[in-house]
Parts: C-alpha cells; structure tokens; sequence
C-alpha cells in the first residue's frame, strides 16, 4: 500500500536525521564547520513524498537545487503597490493562511493592509510537501507520537487537535517555508521594508501602532524584532515565542541581520552575529545544524528546518527558537498587551478576526496615509 510505502520512508528518512544529529553530536568538540558541506547528504524523500514533487523545479544536482528552486515559487497572493515603495515608511505584509479561508488573506489585503507596499498570502498550495495533507490518521498518529518523545519535541506536541486534523500539523511548517520565500525577495527582487509583518490570515494589525512600536525602539539602524502576545518555552534551554496570530514584526536592520550569508569556517568575519551563530550551531539543540551549508542566512536554514516530514514543532515555537537563538535580540513585547478574544481602540492587533470584524477594525483604527 502507498501508505505502508510512505511509512517505511519517513522511518527511514527519520533515522537518517537521528544519525546526522548524533554524528553532529559527536563532532561538536572539534566542531570543524569547513567540512559541513560534505558531512551530510540531504534526501528529497526526507522532507517530501518523492511522487508529490513537481518535476518543473528540480534541478541537477537535486535537493539543494530544489531547495533554492522552491524558494521562487510564488505564494498564492502576491499584491505590489510600486507607489508604497515612496513613502516615508515601508511596510512588507507575510501571512499565513490555508485555502478553506482564502476569504480571509484577500480582507486583509482589502481592508487594514492595502497600503503596504507588498503583501504576501501562503497556503499548503506553496507547502513543500503536497501529499501533507492527505496523511491517513494511522500516519498522522505515529508522527504526532514521535513527536510527542521528549528527545524531539514536547508531550504536548499537538495537544487540543484531533487526528483528523492533518491540514493543522501540516500548517505548522507554512512559516519556514515562507521564511525562504522572503530570503529570495530581501536577496534578489526587493529592498527590505522599513518593516515586515509576519501574522496569521485571522490577524487585523494597526500599521500606524506598529511602526510607533517598532521605529521609535533606540535606533534604525538596531535590529528590533517585536510581537504583539510574547510567551515562554523551557523546551531547548528555554526561549519566547510569539502567539503567532498577534503577529511578528522586524525592522530593516533585524531583516538584513537574517538575510545574511553565514559562514563558520575561514570566511567568518569575527562579527557577532556570525560568532553567535555558528556557537548555536555547534550547540544544535533542535537538529538545525543538519540542514547548514555554508553561505545560508538563519533564513535559510529555518526554511529548509522546517521542511524536515517529521518537524516536531509549532510554528510559534520554530520562529521563536530562530529569534532568540539567532538573532542574538530578545523578542520584544509591544505593548499594550494583545490578549485572546480582546480587541479595542488601543490594540495594536487583534486575533480570530473575520472578513467582517475586519472591515470593522479598519474603521476603528483610521492610518494616517
């Protein structure tokens, strides 16, 4: 059976991440980076099921091509104002979203986001894995169990969401996969924004609040990355995370910061951003390490990271981790505090919004243009 078949490959594509995270484990004393390249050989089948690829994007040499091929697929909505790029502040929009509620990305793009200069719509129809979401609930179990062991993830690993519910486990790799989406734009096609927005399709945000957040913190030229709901994990050594549906926002310097090429051999330039991250490398605690090669932005690796078929995190966790460990930066909270099923005049954002609370957001927080 196709099922069984599939079984069989992610248990062996899984026992092949175990092994390259043991043998980074093993190597860590030494930690000779320069030969990372060679260490590990990246499979299509570990992160895919090889029959849901589209030939169209893969190029020789194979899964490092696919990878940077993957990275220029368009996202299911891609809205440009040319004229939002002239103003004083510009402001890039990335959300999060799944095709039962396209609805929801185009308000947003319609309503509280429709100045921006560009705004961008993800769905499992840009998900690296097209088969996800058709996982039977006997596959489904034996992932959310494997992820529940606490040397992978965490017991309460997808606690509250039933075994049907595929499209939401699988939806948890979307952000990573739309982190190499804006490594390709900030590298190639476009300036980065004065500010980027990172929400969920149910987030209204206050653009005018935010850049009052995020543009008067010290100096522009200082990375800042902030969110609107911050928490805390104990899980690798501990980190804060953002309840992803209030939203995460970066400034340019922030930005720039994660586009970066990293290099842990003899092209690090001593700066320390490089040295802090080719230190959390070394240390590996979430099996990044697996998907480095030399020249890749923390981008870059969280994109491929997530890729992986048994990605045992949330989403809100896996952006977390990336800030607090790679960024060097602590991830902020703006305040006033956003909370669950609270949404007023002073909010900055406000979740489990509709098409229609929206439009009503939009009216209650009049931007200046």
């Amino acid at each position: 059976r196709p099922q069984i078949i599939l079984s069989i490959i992610g248990t062996l594509a899984w026992s092949g991440f175990l092994l390259g995270r043991s043998n980074a484990s093993e190597s860590s004393s030494s930690f000779d980076l320069s030969d990372h390249d060679h260490r590990r050989t990246l499979r299509i089948s570990d992160f895919v099921d090889p029959k849901s690829i589209d030939p169209k994007i893969i190029t020789p040499p194979g899964e490092d091509a696919w990878f940077h091929a993957l990275k220029f697929a368009e996202p299911s909505i891609v809205h440009h104002r040319p004229d939002s790029a002239n103003r004083e502040v510009v402001v890039d929009v990335l959300s999060i979203g799944c095709e039962s509620k396209f609805e929801y990305m185009t308000a947003q793009a319609d309503t509280w986001a429709s100045d921006v200069r560009y705004f961008w719509g993800f769905t499992e129809r840009e998900d690296f894995d097209g088969s996800c979401a058709s996982m039977d609930e006997e596959m489904l179990t034996s992932y959310v169990q494997t992820c529940r062991s606490p040397e992978l993830g965490t017991k309460s690993f997808g606690v509250g969401h039933h075994m049907t519910e595929s499209g939401w486990y699988c939806a948890q790799r979307r952000p990573g996969r739309a982190l190499g989406w804006l490594q390709a734009m900030y590298q190639s096609d476009a300036t980065p924004p004065d500010i980027l927005l990172i929400v969920d399709d149910d987030t209204s945000v206050d653009i005018d609040k935010v850049k009052n957040a995020v543009l008067h913190a010290k100096n522009e030229d200082i990375p800042f990355i902030g969110a609107s709901s911050v928490f805390s994990l104990g899980k690798y050594d501990g980190f804060l995370a953002a309840h992803g549906g209030f939203g995460t926002f970066f400034n340019k310097a922030a930005i720039q910061m994660m586009t970066q090429p990293i290099y842990c051999d003899e092209r690090q330039n001593g700066s320390d951003f490089m040295i802090n991250a080719c230190t959390k490398l070394q240390k590996n605690r979430a099996g990044e390490l697996d998907f480095f090669r030399q020249g890749d932005s923390v981008f870059d690796i969280f994109y491929k990271h997530s890729a992986h078929r048994h990605f045992c995190m949330h989403s809100d966790w896996a952006i977390g981790y990336m800030i607090q460990n790679y960024s060097g930066l602590k991830l902020e909270q703006v305040l006033p505090l956003s909370r669950r099923k609270w949404c007023t005049q002073e909010s900055v954002t406000c979740h489990n919004q509709t098409p229609q609370d929206m439009e009503e957001f939009m009216i209650a927080h009049p931007q200046m243009k």
